[in-house]
């Protein structure tokens, strides 16, 4: 009975070293997993961060060209204004021209004889 005591430990002793060799593997393997885990997760936290940077910046750019357009667009008004306010004067010009023209006559031909007639009397 003594005997088969000591061999039924030696047999236990045998499976905890087998079960504990095991246990440390998948345990290895785990702790393999775990970093390689921590290191996607650094590289994912790394490209997080630059994503976040260059979406900020994206921010930024779309922000100074909207003001840029806003600027543009004020500028492009303005500039119509004033054409529009230069060519009213420009018409203005022209009608007190026409005004200060003393009015065709009827013998006025139009080919610059009464311009010489003028010069011949004086």
């Amino acid at each position: 009975m003594l005997e088969a005591l000591i061999g039924l430990c030696v047999l236990l002793l045998v499976v905890n070293l087998v079960v504990r060799d095991r246990i440390e593997y998948r345990i290895s393997k785990l702790r393999t997993e775990l970093m390689a885990l921590r290191a996607e997760e650094r590289r994912l936290a790394d490209r997080h961060k630059e994503v976040d940077r260059l979406s900020a910046q994206i921010e930024e750019a779309l922000g100074r060209a909207e003001r840029r357009e806003r600027s543009a667009r004020q500028e492009n008004e303005e500039m119509a204004f004033g054409l529009s306010r230069l060519y009213q004067a420009v018409l203005k010009i022209e009608l007190s021209e026409e005004e200060l023209r003393p009015p065709p006559s009827d013998s006025d031909t139009g080919d610059g004889a009464e311009y010489m007639r003028a010069g011949e009397e004086e």
